[in-house]
């Protein structure tokens, strides 16, 4: 392999590598976010139908806050937003180590580079379906990292601002994108 072919390989992998540190660092980031929403939603209302229970207010009342607890942590439990947090850090911290080896090769060759992106594909088989749009967000966060402003420009992908909010939530077709 050509010394430019071989600088190519290197750079198409690094990136690579960090989009997907980015990807699930956000996804891990995301779950952790839901994961104290519920818990404060259930802790304040819980709370509330509690004290308003005991002050012998209006039943309906104490009803609708235990639902809105009973539904957060129903929503909590059926996501289960904690197995996710972990699974994400998990693949993080596995892209992370071989960032860390790439990093730490003074001269990598095809052979390692073949072996790097073996892992990767393992890495894959135990990654959860994609969220296509949050991938590009991920994509451009790596565009940006590595380039300077003027150059990201040119690479950065078409998402609209609601396709990006979104992104977590929403399995968007991004072929267009």
């Amino acid at each position: 392999m050509k010394n430019e072919d071989l600088e190519d390989s290197v750079h198409r992998l690094d990136f690579y590598i960090r989009r997907n540190t980015r990807y699930h660092m956000r996804r891990s980031s995301f779950f952790s976010f839901l994961s104290r929403t519920t818990a404060f939603v259930g802790v304040v209302f819980g709370s509330a139908a509690a004290a308003t229970l005991l002050t012998q207010q209006d039943p309906r009342i104490v009803a609708g806050m235990a639902l809105i607890v009973v539904l957060m942590n129903a929503l909590n439990l059926v996501i289960g937003t904690e197995a996710l947090i972990w699974l994400h850090n998990d693949l993080r911290r596995r892209y992370v180590e071989i960032d860390a080896e790439l990093a730490a090769c003074e001269s990598p060759d095809t052979a390692f580079i073949k072996g790097l992106w073996a892992r990767i594909k393992r890495i894959e088989a135990d990654e959860p379906p994609v969220m296509h749009a949050l991938e590009l967000v991920a994509y451009d966060d790596a565009v940006r990292a590595v380039y300077s402003r003027e150059e990201a420009k040119a690479h950065l992908s078409s998402l609209n601002a609601f396709q990006r909010m979104t992104a977590q939530i929403w399995p968007w077709d991004t072929l267009k994108a």
